[in-house]
């Protein structure tokens, strides 16, 4: 990304061919060149990539409007725009610190929402749409849940780690493991003061 006013970004790409030995000259990812954030999202457009299949790549970055994503099916040299290229949410205007993992079947997508207890969220994108949001912490017993990371692991399932308080503990890090269809385990485990 590079701020180019207050509250606005463009939303820059390169790619390689080569296994990056070489890259491609940057340049503006397609309608994403003037990208609005709101005041809540004061650390801009903060793009994300991952990679589902071969070559099959997706940006996923924060606007005013909500998260919006890029598609390209041949590594990175043409980007398509969805129609609609909005993953809508709660708050849109709100929506933080995107992460993504990919498989060759799917993407998981974490992210937060500045002042949501709840946070964070997640979503499965399949190749052709996206999953209904849902809540990582939901059942963790922890709150105020931001700085979210995803990987997948070895039976290519999504696990998550994110910094959240409980009751019982102040600030600590918790990991969640997932599922392939955006449900989380009842399994999760924190670290943390107390």
């Amino acid at each position: 990304q590079r701020r180019i006013a207050a509250f606005i970004y463009d939303v820059w790409h390169s790619y390689s061919q080569d296994n990056g030995e070489t890259w491609s000259t940057p340049t503006v990812m397609p309608d994403a060149q003037g990208v609005r954030v709101s005041g809540y999202q004061t650390e801009g457009a903060m793009p994300v990539i991952a990679e589902r299949k071969e070559k099959h790549l997706v940006v996923v970055y924060c606007s005013n409007d909500g998260l919006r994503y890029r598609i390209s099916e041949d590594g990175g040299e043409n980007w398509q725009v969805p129609d609609p290229d909005i993953i809508s949410g709660q708050s849109n205007n709100r929506v933080r610190f995107p992460t993504m993992a990919g498989s060759d079947s799917y993407i998981s997508l974490l992210y937060d929402y500045v002042g949501d207890d709840y946070s964070p969220y997640s979503r499965i994108f399949d190749g052709s749409e996206w999953s209904e949001e849902n809540s990582v912490a939901e059942g963790t017993d922890s709150y105020e849940g931001r700085f979210s990371s995803v990987a997948i692991d070895d039976n290519k399932d999504p696990i998550a780690a994110w910094s959240g308080v409980a009751t019982t503990w102040t600030r600590g890090v918790i990991f969640r493991a997932g599922y392939s269809d955006n449900t989380w385990s009842k399994w999760f485990v924190a670290f943390g003061d107390g």
